[in-house]
């Protein structure tokens, strides 16, 4: 992907490339494609994860992107940063518990593709999806994450 300034628009315009597509314009290596991957609901999926080339874990269901995760701490936090400065209505869609940590929340911008798991003011990992109602990311993305113990 490019410079920071315009990361999130590339990423979001990634859902629009079939994936014959994004495995010619990423050069996508057959060794860094996993097969019959889940992540949170999503079942069946394939992964990609090449980063030399492309920041990222791109997750496919058949011939569809629907979604991209991201975990890199510095990388992250540029995005989250660069995605609240730029957001005209922070519409929160919801706010629940992360995976990430007992003390994180997990903060979704679900018409805008967009969903943060954060603690304090350190963001753990994005997730960029195709906007959709807050409604269907409960029903088809997120998992309520189990109980921490100590």
């Amino acid at each position: 992907m490019g410079n920071i300034k315009n990361e999130i628009e590339e990423y979001q315009s990634a859902f629009a490339l079939s994936w014959i597509d994004f495995i010619k314009q990423y050069k996508i290596k057959e060794e860094n494609i996993t097969y019959n991957v889940g992540y949170e609901k999503l079942k069946d999926l394939k992964r990609i994860y090449q980063p030399e080339t492309i920041e990222g874990c791109f997750f496919f269901s058949n011939q569809k992107l629907e979604l991209i995760y991201l975990s890199d701490a510095d990388y992250v936090q540029k995005l989250w940063d660069k995605f609240m400065e730029n957001i005209i209505e922070p519409k929160l869609d919801k706010r629940m518990r992360s995976r990430a940590g007992k003390r994180a929340s997990h903060t979704v911008f679900a018409e805008k593709g967009f969903a943060a798991s954060t603690e304090g003011r350190k963001v753990r990992f994005i997730e960029i999806f195709p906007p959709q109602t807050i409604e269907k990311y409960l029903a088809t993305i997120y998992k309520e994450p189990r109980p921490f113990i100590k």
